[in-house]
Protein backbone atom coordinates (compact mmCIF):
# COMPACT_ATOMS: atom_id res chain seq x y z
CA UNK A 1 0.00 0.00 0.00
CA UNK A 2 1.08 3.36 -0.56
CA UNK A 3 0.40 6.65 1.73
CA UNK A 4 -0.52 9.86 0.18
CA UNK A 5 -2.12 13.55 1.77
CA UNK A 6 -4.34 13.46 -1.23
CA UNK A 7 -5.88 11.05 -3.74
CA UNK A 8 -7.59 12.24 -6.86
CA UNK A 9 -9.47 9.13 -8.37
CA UNK A 10 -10.18 9.77 -12.18
CA UNK A 11 -11.53 6.03 -12.60
CA UNK A 12 -15.31 6.13 -13.26
CA UNK A 13 -16.98 6.91 -10.10
CA UNK A 14 -19.35 3.68 -9.47
CA UNK A 15 -16.18 1.31 -10.70
CA UNK A 16 -14.54 3.63 -7.57
CA UNK A 17 -16.63 3.09 -4.93
CA UNK A 18 -17.71 -1.23 -6.10
CA UNK A 19 -14.07 -2.04 -7.10
CA UNK A 20 -11.49 0.51 -5.27
CA UNK A 21 -13.19 1.53 -2.12
CA UNK A 22 -14.33 -1.59 -0.03
CA UNK A 23 -15.92 -1.68 3.25
CA UNK A 24 -17.12 2.11 2.03
CA UNK A 25 -20.47 2.61 1.34
CA UNK A 26 -21.67 4.70 -1.92
CA UNK A 27 -24.06 6.76 -1.65
CA UNK A 28 -27.63 5.99 -1.63
CA UNK A 29 -28.44 8.75 -4.79
CA UNK A 30 -25.46 7.00 -6.97
CA UNK A 31 -26.69 3.61 -7.09
CA UNK A 32 -30.13 4.60 -8.69
CA UNK A 33 -28.93 7.41 -11.01
CA UNK A 34 -29.43 6.37 -15.17
CA UNK A 35 -27.16 5.19 -16.90
CA UNK A 36 -25.39 6.76 -20.30
CA UNK A 37 -25.50 5.92 -23.33
CA UNK A 38 -22.57 3.65 -25.11
CA UNK A 39 -21.28 3.28 -28.52
CA UNK A 40 -19.69 1.17 -31.07
CA UNK A 41 -16.75 3.05 -32.59
CA UNK A 42 -14.63 2.41 -35.49
CA UNK A 43 -10.86 3.52 -35.95
CA UNK A 44 -9.79 3.29 -40.20
CA UNK A 45 -7.25 3.81 -41.90
CA UNK A 46 -7.39 4.06 -45.60
CA UNK A 47 -4.78 3.95 -48.46
CA UNK A 48 -5.96 7.01 -49.86
CA UNK A 49 -7.54 10.34 -49.03
CA UNK A 50 -11.15 10.55 -48.63
CA UNK A 51 -11.56 13.66 -50.40
CA UNK A 52 -15.54 14.22 -49.53
CA UNK A 53 -14.50 14.98 -45.98
CA UNK A 54 -13.18 18.15 -46.03
CA UNK A 55 -13.57 19.21 -42.23
CA UNK A 56 -11.87 17.23 -39.44
CA UNK A 57 -15.34 17.05 -37.28
CA UNK A 58 -18.77 16.51 -38.83
CA UNK A 59 -22.32 15.08 -37.36
CA UNK A 60 -24.09 12.36 -39.94
CA UNK A 61 -27.72 12.41 -39.03
CA UNK A 62 -30.23 8.92 -40.28
CA UNK A 63 -33.28 9.89 -42.15
CA UNK A 64 -35.09 9.85 -39.09
CA UNK A 65 -33.78 12.28 -36.36
CA UNK A 66 -36.40 11.11 -33.43
CA UNK A 67 -35.39 7.19 -34.01
CA UNK A 68 -32.14 8.07 -34.45
CA UNK A 69 -32.53 10.01 -30.56
CA UNK A 70 -34.89 7.50 -29.02
CA UNK A 71 -32.57 4.45 -30.07
CA UNK A 72 -30.11 5.47 -26.92
CA UNK A 73 -32.60 3.85 -24.66
CA UNK A 74 -32.53 0.28 -24.90
CA UNK A 75 -36.47 -0.48 -25.18
CA UNK A 76 -36.50 1.51 -28.53
CA UNK A 77 -35.36 -0.18 -31.67
CA UNK A 78 -32.43 0.60 -33.27
CA UNK A 79 -32.35 1.73 -36.68
CA UNK A 80 -30.34 0.88 -39.74
CA UNK A 81 -29.20 4.06 -39.98
CA UNK A 82 -28.21 5.64 -37.37
CA UNK A 83 -26.55 9.19 -36.28
CA UNK A 84 -23.07 9.15 -35.61
CA UNK A 85 -20.37 11.52 -35.16
CA UNK A 86 -17.06 11.54 -37.32
CA UNK A 87 -13.12 12.26 -36.56
CA UNK A 88 -10.52 13.22 -39.32
CA UNK A 89 -7.98 14.26 -37.88
CA UNK A 90 -4.89 14.43 -40.97
CA UNK A 91 -7.44 17.68 -42.12
CA UNK A 92 -5.06 19.26 -38.73
CA UNK A 93 -2.37 17.01 -38.48
CA UNK A 94 -1.03 15.22 -41.50
CA UNK A 95 1.11 13.25 -39.13
CA UNK A 96 -2.33 11.15 -37.67
CA UNK A 97 -1.52 8.90 -41.01
CA UNK A 98 1.37 8.31 -43.54
CA UNK A 99 1.82 10.86 -46.62
CA UNK A 100 -1.24 9.93 -48.81
CA UNK A 101 -3.12 7.69 -46.92
CA UNK A 102 -6.12 9.09 -44.50
CA UNK A 103 -7.22 7.62 -41.01
CA UNK A 104 -11.33 8.28 -39.74
CA UNK A 105 -12.48 7.36 -36.60
CA UNK A 106 -16.41 7.07 -36.47
CA UNK A 107 -18.36 7.41 -33.17
CA UNK A 108 -21.71 5.34 -33.32
CA UNK A 109 -23.87 5.57 -29.98
CA UNK A 110 -25.95 2.84 -28.52
CA UNK A 111 -27.74 1.81 -25.93
CA UNK A 112 -25.95 0.83 -22.86
CA UNK A 113 -25.35 -2.75 -21.84
CA UNK A 114 -26.97 -5.45 -21.84
CA UNK A 115 -28.94 -4.18 -24.91
CA UNK A 116 -27.11 -5.12 -27.96
CA UNK A 117 -26.56 -3.82 -31.40
CA UNK A 118 -25.19 -5.18 -34.70
CA UNK A 119 -22.24 -4.23 -34.83
CA UNK A 120 -21.15 -5.76 -38.36
CA UNK A 121 -24.68 -3.97 -39.80
CA UNK A 122 -23.65 -0.58 -38.20
CA UNK A 123 -20.20 -0.66 -40.32
CA UNK A 124 -21.95 -1.56 -43.30
CA UNK A 125 -24.34 1.37 -42.66
CA UNK A 126 -21.38 3.49 -41.86
CA UNK A 127 -18.72 2.52 -44.78
CA UNK A 128 -21.81 2.69 -47.28
CA UNK A 129 -23.43 6.06 -46.60
CA UNK A 130 -19.59 7.27 -46.54
CA UNK A 131 -18.68 5.76 -49.69
CA UNK A 132 -22.28 7.15 -51.24
CA UNK A 133 -20.85 10.28 -50.69
CA UNK A 134 -16.94 9.24 -51.69
CA UNK A 135 -18.33 8.31 -54.81
CA UNK A 136 -16.73 5.01 -54.52
CA UNK A 137 -16.15 2.61 -52.57
CA UNK A 138 -14.51 2.98 -49.49
CA UNK A 139 -14.44 -0.50 -48.13
CA UNK A 140 -12.00 -1.63 -50.67
CA UNK A 141 -9.49 1.47 -49.59
CA UNK A 142 -9.46 0.25 -45.86
CA UNK A 143 -5.35 -0.42 -45.13
CA UNK A 144 -6.43 -0.23 -40.81
CA UNK A 145 -8.89 -1.25 -38.69
CA UNK A 146 -9.57 -1.32 -34.73
CA UNK A 147 -12.46 0.08 -32.66
CA UNK A 148 -14.46 -0.79 -29.34
CA UNK A 149 -17.50 -2.30 -28.22
CA UNK A 150 -19.65 -1.20 -25.29
CA UNK A 151 -18.55 -4.52 -23.82
CA UNK A 152 -14.76 -2.88 -24.36
CA UNK A 153 -15.72 0.05 -22.83
CA UNK A 154 -17.01 -1.86 -19.54
CA UNK A 155 -13.95 -4.14 -19.89
CA UNK A 156 -10.88 -1.88 -20.59
CA UNK A 157 -11.77 1.57 -19.06
CA UNK A 158 -14.44 -0.23 -15.96
CA UNK A 159 -17.09 2.18 -17.20
CA UNK A 160 -20.45 1.00 -16.19
CA UNK A 161 -22.62 -1.18 -18.94
CA UNK A 162 -20.06 0.37 -21.00
CA UNK A 163 -21.22 4.02 -21.07
CA UNK A 164 -18.61 5.45 -22.81
CA UNK A 165 -18.95 9.02 -21.47
CA UNK A 166 -18.94 8.76 -17.70
CA UNK A 167 -21.39 6.04 -16.45
CA UNK A 168 -23.77 8.80 -15.19
CA UNK A 169 -26.95 9.58 -17.50
CA UNK A 170 -26.93 13.88 -18.98
CA UNK A 171 -30.36 14.33 -17.59
CA UNK A 172 -31.34 18.10 -15.90
CA UNK A 173 -31.72 15.93 -12.52
CA UNK A 174 -28.36 14.32 -13.08
CA UNK A 175 -26.55 17.26 -14.15
CA UNK A 176 -24.17 20.18 -13.00
CA UNK A 177 -24.19 20.17 -9.15
CA UNK A 178 -26.94 17.48 -9.24
CA UNK A 179 -23.90 15.27 -9.86
CA UNK A 180 -21.77 13.23 -7.22
CA UNK A 181 -19.50 15.70 -5.33
CA UNK A 182 -15.73 15.60 -6.69
CA UNK A 183 -14.84 15.51 -3.04
CA UNK A 184 -16.02 12.02 -0.75
CA UNK A 185 -18.20 13.48 1.90
CA UNK A 186 -16.30 11.70 4.59
CA UNK A 187 -12.67 10.98 3.54
CA UNK A 188 -11.76 14.30 2.81
CA UNK A 189 -8.03 13.63 1.10
CA UNK A 190 -10.10 12.06 -1.45
CA UNK A 191 -11.34 13.79 -4.96
CA UNK A 192 -12.86 12.86 -7.77
CA UNK A 193 -12.67 13.46 -11.20
CA UNK A 194 -14.08 12.11 -14.73
CA UNK A 195 -17.43 11.72 -16.60
CA UNK A 196 -19.44 10.45 -13.84
CA UNK A 197 -18.72 13.41 -11.17
CA UNK A 198 -19.53 17.46 -11.30
CA UNK A 199 -19.75 18.81 -13.60
CA UNK A 200 -20.80 16.38 -16.43
CA UNK A 201 -18.81 14.24 -19.66
CA UNK A 202 -16.32 13.94 -21.77
CA UNK A 203 -13.40 12.41 -20.38
CA UNK A 204 -13.22 8.94 -21.37
CA UNK A 205 -13.24 9.71 -24.57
Amino acid sequence: SLEADLVVANADLPHVYRDLLPGVAQPARLAGMKTSCSSHTFYWGFCRPVKSITEQHAVFFGPDWKAGVDALSPEKPFPADPHFYLNAPTRHDVTAAPRGQDAIMVVVPCPPLPAEVDRAALRRSVLSRLSKREGRDLGKALVFEAGYTPKAWQDKYHLKNGAMLGSLDHRLSQMGPLRPSNRHPRIRNLYFVGGSTRPASGVPM
